[in-house]
């Protein structure tokens, strides 16, 4: 044998190597290893098609009501997850259901999904209803924790629902804050908390991304029951 010729096995060696450390410079030590022991990818649920006006629209029930501070925060959130990951190109900025719904509130209250689509000009709706958003104090005000349970759509312009196409009213989720100090966890970052919890889980169902054993991912034993 020629030693100056390697043996085919050991030329596969080799340029397994340097595949490897092409994929560890582009992907990233952690997320290689991710990748390598096994783990895989979480597809999106539903593809907003990128032609399409995207409107984040925001309820809660009335025994959980969120503050216009808190919706408005959700909507940026959300719409912020839908960009910065490529889910959506173009996105109606909050401030334009804000300013729809403090100038006639009443009006506001009577109007469909479709109906707020159609003010803002929109394409599609992500709808997301929140049956519970909950920021509690226990122990005299010395705890605090947090949850949060509602159903996320798609629907048209028309008013017509593009996902889930199954007769559940919406698909569900969750996010939770654990309890803590509130020294350490005052109120306001059990909030911001939550919103940041769901604005992640929302905005997932719409982008691939690397599979997650998130407790707060899972999903909620009720049935929720939210209009339109």
């Amino acid at each position: 044998m020629n030693p100056e010729i390697l043996p085919i096995n050991k030329i596969r060696g080799i340029l397994l190597l340097i595949l490897m450390a092409s994929a560890f410079i582009s992907l990233g030590g952690c997320e290689l290893l991710y990748y390598l022991q096994g783990n895989g990818e979480d597809k999106a649920l539903y593809k907003i098609p990128k032609s399409d006006r995207v409107l984040v629209l925001v309820d809660s029930s009335a025994g959980s009501p969120m503050t216009i501070q808190a919706t408005g925060s959700l909507i940026d959130s959300v719409n912020s997850q839908l960009y910065q990951n490529k889910a959506a190109d173009q996105l109606v900025p909050s401030f334009r259901v804000m300013e729809l719904e403090r100038t006639n509130p009443v009006t506001y209250q009577q109007m469909g999904i479709a109906d707020v689509a159609k003010s803002v000009k929109a394409d599609v709706v992500v709808y997301i209803f929140l049956d519970r958003f909950n920021v509690q104090l226990d122990s005299d005000q010395q705890i605090s924790q947090g949850d949060a349970v509602g159903m996320v759509k798609i629907v048209d312009s028309g008013g017509k629902r593009l996902w889930p196409d199954d007769a559940t009213e919406g698909y569900p989720i969750t996010a939770r804050v654990k309890e803590d100090f509130t020294l350490t966890q005052t109120s306001t970052d059990v909030q911001n908390q939550l919103i940041a919890q769901l604005s992640v889980n929302i905005g997932q169902l719409f982008y691939s991304h690397a599979e997650s054993d998130n407790p707060s991912n899972d999903q909620p034993d009720n049935q929720l029951d939210a209009g339109q």
